[in-house]
């Protein structure tokens, strides 16, 4: 009996002898055994699948598939993520081969993540409005962010009008912010 094993694994066993034909004596039969599944197994499986492979590589499930169950947040979360879980680490390890074969040690690398990340557009408006209302962003700078063309006396910061300068007069009277022991000295 174990004659016969070892000779049917030499002929039949590995992907080497895939496909060639199996000759039988007389009441030998060979039995296939296997399982299949079904459409509700084939789907958990599929799922199963698509979940290992977010794990593995850090790739949102959503971006694997249309149907991944609960939702995660927006398209930027999940894009941030994606960069930070999953790309973040092939940019490093392509970075560190760049400066070790091609690269001077003084060079820098630097990645270009920002079409993946960007925010939207409501979001990025209020960011912007309030960078300009701040006064730490110009109108122009603002809309260079939004890829336009700057116009004309846009370059100069602004100040929302409920931000004092001080020197000027308030709807309290005088300002009276120079004046020591006032309601305006800070």
């Amino acid at each position: 009996m174990q004659k016969i094993e070892n000779y049917y694994m030499k002929r039949h066993g590995g992907a080497e002898n895939a496909g060639k034909p199996v000759v039988l004596g007389d009441d030998v039969r060979i039995e296939r055994i296997s399982s299949t599944l079904d459409d509700t197994g084939l789907e958990a499986a599929r799922k199963y699948s698509i979940a290992d492979v977010s794990r593995l590589y850090g790739v949102p499930a959503s971006y694997l598939s249309e149907d991944v169950g609960s939702s995660y947040g927006t398209m930027e979360w999940l894009s941030r993520m994606y960069v930070d879980g999953c790309l973040a680490a092939w940019m490093a390890a392509v970075e560190s081969e760049l400066k070790a074969k091609l690269m001077n040690p003084y060079a820098s690398v630097s990645w270009d993540t920002d079409a993946l990340i960007r925010p939207g557009v409501a979001e990025q408006m209020a960011a912007l409005r309030t960078g300009v209302e701040g006064g730490f962003l110009t109108r122009n700078e603002a809309r260079a962010k939004l890829d336009l063309e700057p116009l004309e006396g846009l370059d100069a910061p602004t100040l929302a009008l409920n931000v004092g300068t001080g020197g000027g007069s308030s709807n309290l009277g005088s300002d009276t912010s120079e004046e020591e022991g006032t309601p305006n000295d800070f």
